[in-house]
């Protein structure tokens, strides 16, 4: 895999090195294939099969099921983030709004519920479900406007509220989400394959629960994998390369948790952590969670060689940039005239990491297991 990121010392090429070999292993395909090998045990070789899901990684684990059952897969649909589309041969592949719906996520939760109600007793369902489904996918209840979605949307990703929350309240908003999908496949069996990123493991959250545990007895969870997969891998890696590990979660405010962390990490020490913090936007500028931690981190560490920072997302889009994070150390705040504190008081971490270098860009990455932070000291 392709990581655009310059490590300026060593301490970066190794957590380079960690975040590249972590981001290959928790790829969707490659997590779904024993799962594969156990259904298609189950299912024998009789039968067609619809492929169906929804979220940034629902291509690359649709994909997984149409390598492993050929023609037999005859038919189904995908929605994705824009740019993290593809083709899928007689997969119906779509993209729509993420973070925010829009128009486009309408439209493809219309489909997606058509779809379901068209599945007859008997027929077999492979969906697909990541994170980003739940603004990817939507049909809203009588009396909800798009406009008026969006902007709720917008207050709550900008006010620190964790992901848990937000999709909680999108399950009260909508008649896709919680359970409501389920409801539409009710005579199919449907296998729901989770990409989970969700923090705390409840696969009711997902894409806010399109199929809910409680309410669709024909639908079977098989979890792939999530933040404790990507964290479990990075520190074999870290202690493969001879680093003495700490392992944490990652929680609460991004600028806060970093600076939290960093300040106790004892010299001679990786950290590595998983998990999702939340930004509280106050500023007008651009960036994400990965970003605003490794800026946060660069004006610690300012001076400190010894050093370095890696912030990362799993999927390749940090917030509403192009960027997966950054890669900072002890000189970085040193290689740019722009003020480092007057960016993270802005929220624009984007434009300070991209004059001082320090940016991450993976490109879609076929995975959604929430954030991974590696520091070195």
């Amino acid at each position: 895999m392709k990581i655009e990121g310059v490590p300026h010392c060593e301490n970066a090429r190794l957590a380079l090195d960690i975040y590249r070999h972590t981001l290959e292993a928790v790829q969707a395909d490659r997590l779904m294939l024993p799962h594969l090998n156990r259904l298609g045990a189950e299912l024998g070789d009789t039968g067609k099969i619809s492929v169906c899901g929804a979220g940034k990684a629902s291509v690359a684990m649709a994909r997984a099921c149409l390598d492993y059952f050929g023609e037999r897969c005859t038919g189904g649909l995908v929605i994705t983030k824009d740019g993290h589309g593809g083709l899928l041969g007689p997969i119906r592949c779509i993209e729509a709004g993420h973070p925010v719906p829009d128009e486009r996520s309408l439209a493809a939760g219309a489909e997606m519920l058509e779809f379901g109600l068209q599945r007859r007793a008997g027929d077999v369902v492979l969906f697909c479900l990541s994170g980003g489904a739940s603004a990817l996918m939507e049909v809203l209840r009588p009396g909800k406007t798009l406009g008026e979605l969006q902007e709720d949307t917008k207050g709550l990703l900008a006010s620190g509220a964790t992901i848990e929350e937000i999709n909680r309240w999108r399950m009260s908003q909508s008649l896709v989400k919680a359970g409501g999908l389920g409801r539409a496949f009710g005579a199919a069996r449907v296998y729901c394959f989770v990409l989970n990123d969700i923090v705390d493991g409840d696969v009711r959250l997902v894409g806010s629960g399109p199929f809910s545990v409680e309410a669709d007895g024909g639908v079977e969870f098989i979890t792939i994998g999530d933040h404790r997969t990507a964290r479990t891998v990075a520190v074999e890696r870290a202690k493969g390369l001879g680093l003495r590990v700490q392992e944490a979660q990652l929680t609460g405010v991004a600028r806060d948790w970093i600076v939290s962390a960093l300040e106790e990490l004892p010299a001679g020490a990786c950290l590595v952590a998983t998990g999702e913090p939340v930004v509280e936007i106050h500023g007008e500028g651009v960036g994400g969670r990965c970003q605003e931690m490794a800026l946060a981190a660069a004006i610690l560490i300012a001076g400190r060689t010894e050093f370095a920072v890696l912030c990362g997302s799993t999927d390749g889009t940090d917030g509403p940039t192009e960027y997966a994070g950054g890669l900072v150390d002890g000189n970085t705040v040193s290689r740019t005239a722009l003020s480092a504190r007057d960016h993270l008081a802005a929220n624009d971490s984007t434009a300070y990491l991209r004059d001082a270098h320090a940016l991450l860009h993976t490109g879609p990455t076929g995975s959604n297991v929430n954030d991974l932070v590696v520091a070195i000291r």
